[in-house]
């Protein structure tokens, strides 16, 4: 049933990882890094909790991509001010220079991904993603989510908004 789209949805999906992995890596960037950028360069200032919320992963997950990015020289941390028990993350002056290069490579992506398709194919396309993306939610396996893992990471409630492709991730992030 379906076999042969669940077979290409795979394809496209390791087709993805490959692509990205590679062209994040000329960068010096890795998975998930380039969102941690954009949002900052937005939204400067952010705790790790916040990130963890935002992009729907636990909280060790993004402790140790900002430690990463930390050690790489994209972001720094630093007590708040106010209360020394909060730690906020700033994008630094090697996260600033990449950020010209991620918006080139957003467009790139865009037109390497969606290349020979039109703005209302693009949008059914998108619309068919958010339902699978929607159906895969609501199964029994994301039920702990709505409730919170065990440790306490549930994050993926309520989380409906999604950029139409990777080119206007951006905007959307400017929209919450």
């Amino acid at each position: 049933m379906h076999k042969d789209t669940l077979d290409i949805m795979r394809r496209v999906m390791h087709s993805n990882m490959i692509y990205m992995r590679t062209k994040l890596e000329e960068l010096g960037l890795y998975g998930g890094q380039p969102k941690v950028i954009l949002l900052l360069s937005k939204e400067n200032g952010l705790t790790k909790k916040e990130l963890s919320e935002r992009f729907e992963v636990a909280a060790p997950t993004i402790t140790k991509m900002i430690e990463r990015m930390e050690k790489n020289g994209f972001v720094y941390t630093q007590k708040d001010e106010e209360d020394k028990r909060i730690t906020r993350v700033y994008i630094a002056d090697k996260g600033i220079e990449v950020l010209r290069d991620l918006k080139t490579l957003q467009e790139r992506i865009s037109e390497v991904y969606f290349e020979g398709m039109t703005e209302a194919e693009i949008d059914m396309f998108h619309n068919y993603l958010e339902r699978v993306r929607d159906n895969i939610r609501s199964s029994d396996v994301f039920e702990k989510f709505d409730h919170g893992r065990e440790g306490g990471h549930g994050h993926f409630h309520g989380h409906k908004h999604r950029s139409r492709h990777f080119g206007h991730r951006m905007k959307d992030e400017e929209e919450k």
